[in-house]
């Protein structure tokens, strides 16, 4: 999973080329792609995973693309929209899972159309459900850098959301971004 904030650059390219060469990822979702058509199709092709599927940017915001190797997975599209793409994995021995990658809409109310088709999808899905990318959200004021009314409303709209479906804050490691409130390689929480 990364939000790449544009994957039209040759140094995302190489860079990609290279993290798929070395560690041979089963599937890749690429977030904030910012491009779509046949120069999305090219970039795709390049990066050499026989599995593609993509939500178009919208102008030059958003884009999710996912990418995975036929050989070691097969996919089963469940639902497609601007903001996320649910998939069934499958893999030979392993029991089928579901993944939904999400780029959430930086516009307030966009989001909340979000929160809902999530809270849709999770009264039938029944496999285990990872759902992972960029939510444009935080759980808590203490992930951000200022707060407001408004801030701890949204705040609180995303945690009810995580909890009400039975989902779990899994924390990652990884670097700051300006403004995120986490260290470098320092357990943080989902991170919008």
């Amino acid at each position: 999973m990364w939000n790449v904030r544009g994957a039209g650059s040759s140094v995302f390219l190489n860079h990609m080329i290279e993290y798929i060469r070395l560690h041979k990822p089963s599937i890749i979702a690429l977030l904030e792609t910012h491009i779509s058509g046949t120069r999305a199709d090219e970039v795709c092709r390049k990066l050499g995973l026989q599995g593609c599927f993509r939500v178009e940017a919208q102008g030059f915001g958003g884009g999710i693309w996912i990418l995975w190797d036929t050989a070691t997975i097969q996919i089963q599209l469940i639902k497609s929209h601007p903001q996320f793409v649910t998939m069934e994995v499958h893999r030979s021995g392993i029991q089928p899972w579901v993944f939904t990658a999400v780029y959430a809409s930086p516009t307030l109310h966009l989001r909340e159309l979000l929160w809902r088709e999530i809270e849709v999808l999770a009264t039938f899905i029944t496999a285990p459900w990872l759902l992972a990318g960029d939510f444009n959200e935080t759980k808590s004021l203490s992930e951000r850098d200022h707060g407001s009314d408004d801030m701890i409303r949204r705040c609180a709209r995303f945690s009810n959301v995580i909890e009400n479906n039975g989902l779990i804050d899994m924390e990652f490691s990884g670097p700051s971004l300006p403004g995120r409130g986490v260290t470098p390689g320092q357990p943080g929480k989902v991170q919008g």
